[in-house]
């Protein structure tokens, strides 16, 4: 009756559903001669007329975004696993009112006892989630919450720092831990080496949400790397470096030297298995472990020796290994020797004719400079070593025995206690280098460095002329000379000069020998006046013995 009135153009057909795939339904009806009227067709759900069973989510369950998911569900009676088709219209709830609700595909599973919700195309945040759906004209509820998470990172996976240590070969089984990633949906987890295929499964705990605990058994693990291979439910997999140890760590020979009278000195460990030692005790000292190498074949120790340790001593330490409870005793590991070597004086003798004379403290490059230098103990024939106080500066390294000459320095023992050294300062560091030496002898160690001066590159000018061409600040001049590239400034005097436009020009057939054309001021403050120079970022003025 309401068709007519309402839609006389319309006819009206009558179909059925069949469920389809977990995304849609088929829509059924039977054909028919077509009319000139428009079609449609008309289907309804068929009340059930029972009442909707109580069902409830065995536990809090956790769940991935992204995939189809199992959530295990408990009713009260078996028999009611066949109503839960006559559910409609499923939705997500969250208990935040400001997340709308969503409509996942949801198909019961009686087979397994699980509800089989489609994720894939979910567009919510993670979060808690009550399942709902419709029943008849009511609403059908699933007691409980379902936790959707998204799937974790698991190449951020890593030991916990507490279990590496336990990792020591024929230990026995060791449980460890793994941090840093979501690991809800970890499914398996097996062992292997990196360059080999064999596998050794491990068991998965119950629990492992956000963190778990495996069991490794040590005992048929040889020392070196493994990869702690984990397999996600969705197929991901990461693999986390672990390194099985070896045995106790040992101390090579000869035992390191320490030197009677020093207030902290260091020293360097050699042997195997350093990195896995936590703290050396002494009854003789008070020491610091410092960093160790890749392999822990080496590692710095602060010593502080205490006032009754004497020359002559040999230190036992007790070590504090990792894993292991009780400490384990290096006996002689190290040995009390004399104090070490000093340079009381370095004294420098500097050459009396150079062209611009050098400031206090600085002794110049390209020149032969000599030092009379005292040392302790008297009687030491010491290896004497050259370098700068910052190693960027530091041209090369120059370690001279007593008697040694080199083609740029030369050591001489002057008289017991005192050495005699002659080199060129230019050869060990570049300008602006503080040069220091160190002494060395095989019974007590190296000095401290001891510092010589502070090593500048002076121009050799040999002369200046004048010209009569004219510049907008006074007359065109010539310098000639070496090393000329380190003028910056010329002048009359120390408070003013002209920067230098242009570059030294080099004099064909005579080596290293320069030309440098400059700018000087006009008239001059007397006849025969010196030439100032400053050098590239010096505030003052030069005086050279160079006259125009």
């Amino acid at each position: 009756m309401v068709k007519q009135w309402l839609m006389p153009d319309t006819e009206f057909r009558s179909v059925y559903g069949q469920t389809g795939d977990s995304d849609g339904m088929t829509l059924c009806a039977q054909s028919g001669p077509r009319s000139k009227n428009k079609i449609a067709y008309i289907w309804a759900f068929r009340v059930t007329n029972a009442t909707a069973p109580a069902a409830s989510i065995l536990k809090d369950a956790d769940v991935p975004i992204g995939m189809r998911v199992a959530v295990p569900i408990k009713l009260e009676k078996t028999a009611d696993w066949r109503l839960l088709d006559k559910v409609f219209d499923w939705t997500l709830i969250s208990d935040n009112a400001a997340i709308p609700h969503l409509h996942p595909a949801v198909r019961p599973a009686p087979e397994d006892r699980t509800l089989r919700v489609d994720l894939r195309k979910f567009t919510g945040p993670p979060g808690a989630y009550r399942i709902k759906g419709k029943w008849d004209w009511g609403t059908f509820n699933v007691n409980g919450k379902v936790t959707l998470r998204r799937l974790d990172d698991l190449k951020s996976a890593q030991l916990s720092p507490e279990s590496q240590p336990k990792l020591v070969t024929a230990s026995g089984p060791v449980d460890i831990e793994l941090t840093g990633a979501d690991s809800y949906f970890v499914d398996s987890a097996w062992l292997h080496r990196p360059s080999s295929a064999h596998q050794i499964a491990l068991d998965l705990p119950a629990d492992r949400a956000g963190k778990f605990n495996l069991e490794i058994d040590t005992d048929s693990l040889r020392p070196g790397p493994y990869l702690l291979a984990l397999s996600r439910i969705d197929g991901a997999t990461t693999e986390v470096p672990v390194q099985i140890l070896p045995p106790h760590p040992a101390l090579g020979r000869p035992a390191p030297r320490v030197n009677a009278g020093e207030r902290e000195q260091k020293v360097m460990l050699n042997g195997t298995g350093l990195d896995r030692i936590e703290k050396l005790d002494s009854d003789l000292a008070d020491l610091n472990l410092g960093a160790v190498n890749d392999a822990g074949t080496q590692r710095e120790l602060t010593v502080r020796l205490h006032t009754d340790a004497r020359a002559g001593n040999s230190i036992a330490l007790l070590a504090k290994i990792q894993s292991v409870l009780t400490a384990i005793r290096f006996p002689g590991a190290l040995q009390v020797t004399d104090a070490r070597p000093r340079v009381i004086e370095a004294k420098p003798a500097l050459p009396g004719d150079l062209p611009i004379a050098p400031r206090d403290g600085e002794i110049p490059a390209g020149f032969w400079v000599s030092y009379a230098i005292k040392v302790e103990p008297a009687d030491a024939q010491p290896t004497v070593s050259l370098q700068c106080a910052e190693p960027a500066r530091t041209a090369q390294l120059e370690k001279l025995h007593v008697g040694e000459r080199h083609p740029s320095a030369q050591l001489l023992a002057a008289s017991p206690g005192e050495l005699f050294l002659s080199l060129d300062p230019g050869a060990v560091g570049q300008s602006g280098c503080t040069l220091t030496t160190t002494v060395e002898t095989d019974t007590l160690g190296k000095s401290d460095p001891f510092p010589m001066g502070k090593i500048v590159r002076l121009p050799r000018i040999e002369s200046l002329a004048l010209s009569d061409e004219k510049s907008p600040d006074g007359f065109y001049g010539l310098l000639k000379g070496f090393d000329l590239e380190t003028i910056e400034k010329t002048g009359w005097q120390s408070s003013t000069g002209l920067a230098v436009t242009e570059i030294p020009r080099p004099l064909a057939g005579e080596g290293a020998k320069q030309t440098l054309r400059i700018v000087m001021p006009w008239p001059s403050p007397s006849p025969k006046a010196p030439l100032y120079v400053w050098l590239r970022g010096e505030a003052d003025g030069r005086a050279t013995k160079v006259a125009q």
